[in-house]
C-alpha cells in the first residue's frame, strides 16, 4: 500500500489510538464498479482510488456511520469471514494516503454535521468552524457565498494531468495545450462548487434557500421548453453533467414545471436526496418533483408523460459501461453510449429537450434550455443517441470545463476502434 502522505499526517496519531468503538469520518465520496473491482471517487477533487467488493461495501459502511468494529462485523457477516479475520488497517491506509478521510475518532454526530455545514476543513481553518456555520445561516447571501467559494483546497497535480491529457483526446475541441491547462484548472473548481452546492441545499434555511433560487439561478430558453410541450407529444428532458449538475431537477421544479427524475445514487444516500426534496417543498421550492431509481424507475420515466410529467434523465452518467450499444461519435472519439434514453423515445415520436446547468465562481447558475431534438416513429437507437451526444457534444465544445466527466473521459473511450470524425 501507499505510504501515509504528509498531509494526512495529523490523522495518525488518531489511527494509533483509534478503538472498534470509533467512527470515521470520510470525504464525499461515489463508488463506481468497473469489472470485478470498484473506483472510488473524492467528489470534490476526483481523486480515485480502486478497490475490490469488500473495500468497496466496508467504505458504504463507514458512510452510514457505524464504528470501526460494526463494519468488521457486518462484513465478516456478509462475507463468510470471523471477524477478527477482517483487515481494515491496509484500507485505511489507502484512503489516507489520498486523503479520504476527514477525521477517525469519536467525534459525536453533531460536531460532524456541523463541519459538514460549515465546508470541507480548509474552510472551517480559515473561519474558525463555528464562525464558518453562523456565516452560512445568517451572512447575506452574496458574502457567504464568495466566502465559501473562496475556499481552495489546492489542485491535485494527478487529477489535474489525467483531465488535460482527456482534453487532449478529444480532438475535436482543437484546444492548445496552454487552454488545455487553464480548462483542466477551471473544470477542477466547477467540480468543487458543485460539490459546496449540495451543501448549501442541506444547510441553507428555507428563505435563504428561496433568495438563492431566486437570485443566483437563471434560465436561458424557457420558451424552447414551453414550445415542445404545446407540441402535444411526449417530451423528454435530457439533461448533461455539466456545472452544479445535482441543482437540476430541484431548479426545475422550483420553476413550476412537473418533473419525474432519475437519480443514480447509492441505496444508502437515496434517503439524502428524498430528504432535499422536502427541504425544499417546505421553502416552497419543490412544487412537483418524483425521484426515481434504478430499472423500475426507467419504467416510472417512460409512464411519466401520461400523467403529465416530465421525464427527466442524465444520459452521459454511465458512458463507457453498455455492451451493446453501437459507438457514438463524440469530440472526435467513439463513445459507448448509455441507451437509456433511446428506449424512451424509440418507436414513437418524441421531443427530445436538451437541460445544462453552468455555473461561474460567484455561485451564479444558468439552466440552458436548447430547442428539441424531434425523433419519430421511425428512429433507430442509433439515430436517437447520435442526435442525444450531439448536443452534448455542443454544450461540452461551448464551454468544456463545465462538464464533470473530464476526469474519467479515457474511461469511456471505445478502445481498439479508432477515432471518427463527429
Amino acid at each position: 500500500m501507499a505510504p501515509i502522505l504528509s498531509e494526512v499526517e495529523q490523522h495518525r496519531a488518531v489511527w494509533d489510538k483509534a478503538s472498534d468503538s470509533d467512527q470515521i469520518w470520510l470525504a464525499p465520496l461515489a463508488i463506481r464498479p468497473a469489472g470485478e473491482h470498484y473506483y472510488i471517487y473524492r467528489s470534490d477533487t476526483g481523486t480515485s482510488i480502486r478497490t475490490n467488493a469488500v473495500g468497496a461495501r466496508a467504505v458504504e459502511l463507514l458512510q452510514t456511520g457505524l464504528s470501526i468494529g460494526a463494519v468488521r462485523a457486518s462484513l465478516g457477516e456478509g462475507f463468510g469471514l470471523p471477524a477478527e479475520k477482517v483487515d481494515l488497517n491496509p484500507l485505511i491506509e489507502t484512503l489516507a494516503s489520498n486523503r479520504f478521510i476527514l477525521q477517525i475518532g469519536s467525534e459525536s454526530l453533531q460536531e460532524i454535521s456541523e463541519k459538514l455545514q460549515a465546508g470541507p476543513h480548509p474552510l472551517g481553518s480559515r473561519i474558525a468552524g463555528a464562525v464558518g456555520t453562523l456565516a452560512i445561516k445568517y451572512l447575506p447571501l452574496p458574502p457567504m457565498l464568495q466566502l465559501l467559494y473562496a475556499w481552495k483546497p489546492g489542485r491535485s497535480h494527478e487529477v489535474q494531468k489525467r483531465i488535460e491529457e482527456n482534453l487532449a483526446r478529444a480532438g475535436a475541441l482543437g484546444l492548445s495545450q496552454p487552454d488545455r491547462t487553464t480548462e483542466a484548472e477551471l473544470n477542477i473548481d466547477v467540480v468543487l462548487r458543485a460539490s459546496l452546492d449540495r451543501l448549501l441545499l442541506a444547510a441553507l434555511s428555507g428563505q435563504r434557500l428561496r433568495r438563492w433560487f431566486e437570485d443566483y439561478m437563471t434560465v436561458d430558453g424557457a420558451e424552447n421548453l414551453d414550445e415542445a410541450v404545446t407540441l402535444g407529444n411526449p417530451v423528454v428532458l435530457c439533461g448533461f453533467h455539466t456545472g452544479s449538475f445535482s441543482l437540476l431537477p430541484y431548479l426545475l421544479a422550483a420553476r413550476g414545471y412537473s418533473i419525474t427524475a432519475l437519480i443514480q445514487t447509492a441505496r444508502d444516500a437515496r434517503q439524502i436526496a428524498e430528504n432535499t426534496v422536502l427541504h425544499l417543498r417546505d421553502a416552497g421550492l419543490c412544487h412537483d418533483l418524483e425521484l426515481v431509481y434504478g430499472p423500475q424507475g426507467m419504467r416510472r420515466l417512460r409512464k411519466a408523460p401520461e400523467c403529465g410529467r416530465l421525464p427527466l434523465i442524465l444520459p452521459d452518467a454511465f458512458l463507457g459501461e453498455s455492451m451493446t450499444a453501437q459507438p457514438v461519435a463524440f469530440l472526435g472519439c467513439r463513445l459507448r453510449p448509455s441507451t437509456g434514453i433511446a428506449w424512451l423515445c424509440q418507436g414513437h415520436v418524441t421531443e427530445i429537450v436538451p437541460v445544462f446547468l453552468s455555473s461561474n465562481p460567484e455561485g451564479h447558475h444558468c439552466l440552458h434550455v436548447e430547442p428539441p431534438l424531434h425523433t419519430g416513429n421511425e428512429d433507430t437507437e442509433e439515430a436517437i443517441l447520435q442526435k442525444v451526444y450531439g448536443a452534448l457534444a455542443t454544450a461540452v465544445g461551448q464551454a468544456p470545463h463545465q462538464w464533470q466527466r473530464w476526469s474519467e473521459f479515457h474511461s469511456m473511450i471505445v478502445q481498439g476502434k479508432g477515432n471518427i470524425e463527429p
